[in-house]
């Protein structure tokens, strides 16, 4: 029980941290071979090992506003209807699915509506929980517009998402109606059984998987001084977001579909430099 209660609490994110490293590793290795679905497709689940660190770690407390008592926020709960078990179950569930699709399969366009739609989807919900809570704890001391998880939801999540809008919208052969009715089946039924279910079936006030700290939500709970991002910052992450994604979408349309080698760029960069050696060639 000790072990797993540790696992539980700390141990899957050590594990979460070694996923992001091979993949990151792995992807710098097939880069050349991989096509875009797969590319991307592993970026995305690279990303969510950062994700879940800023919901459980740096700052951490994700759980706190997704459990809001909106009665009192301050009251909020530790276990219930989320708690460590449950998130777990999630996050590193869906990880080792998405390897495993990667490494058997490969990564279909089905696979990749799924991921964009999921992608897009990390952003838009974390806008809303940072809405809700600048909305809640203002009485307490929030002062900026955010929630754990709202820095890599738009600066990481967002860029992939409009990367895969891109790369179908760009490409000569588009995405079959069969994989677009695929994909948004599968990421139905993926959200069901690793989101629904578990809370469905494990929640409970009495967990022994409570949170033990509230991460960003602390300097309320404690009265202390709050030294968040203001809504200047995080329209400034907004803007970095956009740009990311926008060299993404370059860099796909100029290599993928256009066909270029990273050979082709330099001389076309060295021509432009260097106009009168042009001439003399």
């Amino acid at each position: 029980m000790n072990f797993i209660y540790w696992f539980v609490s700390t141990g899957w994110l050590y594990l979460m941290i070694c996923i992001g490293i091979f993949l990151t590793v792995w992807l710098a290795i097939h880069w050349k071979k991989y096509n875009w679905q797969n590319r991307l497709g592993t970026l995305a689940i690279i990303v969510l090992c950062f994700h879940v660190m800023e919901e459980w770690v740096f700052p951490g407390g994700f759980h706190f506003i997704y459990n809001l008592n909106a009665d009192n926020p301050l009251d909020s709960s530790s276990n219930y209807p989320m708690s460590q078990l449950t998130d777990m179950i999630t996050n590193l569930g869906g990880a080792i699915i998405g390897m495993i699709v990667l490494f058997i399969w490969g990564l279909n366009d089905g696979a990749g509506i799924a991921i964009a739609i999921f992608s897009l989807f990390e952003a838009v919900i974390h806008v809303f929980l940072a809405s809700k809570s600048l909305s809640a704890f203002r009485p307490y001391g929030q002062t900026s517009f955010y929630a754990p998880g709202l820095i890599t939801a738009l600066g990481m999540f967002l860029p992939i998402a409009i990367a895969y809008l891109i790369n179908f919208i760009f490409r000569k052969k588009k995405p079959s109606w069969k994989a677009g009715v695929g994909g948004i089946a599968f990421l139905g039924v993926l959200s069901f059984l690793l989101v629904n279910l578990p809370e469905m079936l494990l929640k409970s006030e009495d967990s022994p998987f409570a949170f033990t700290s509230h991460g960003y939500y602390d300097q309320f709970i404690n009265g202390t001084y709050q030294t968040g991002m203001t809504g200047g910052t995080i329209a400034a992450i907004i803007v970095l977001s956009l740009l990311v994604a926008a060299l993404i979408s370059i860099c796909i349309y100029y290599f993928a579909i256009k066909k270029r080698k990273w050979s082709d760029l330099t001389n076309y960069l060295r021509r432009i430099n260097n106009p009168e050696e042009t001439k003399k060639e």
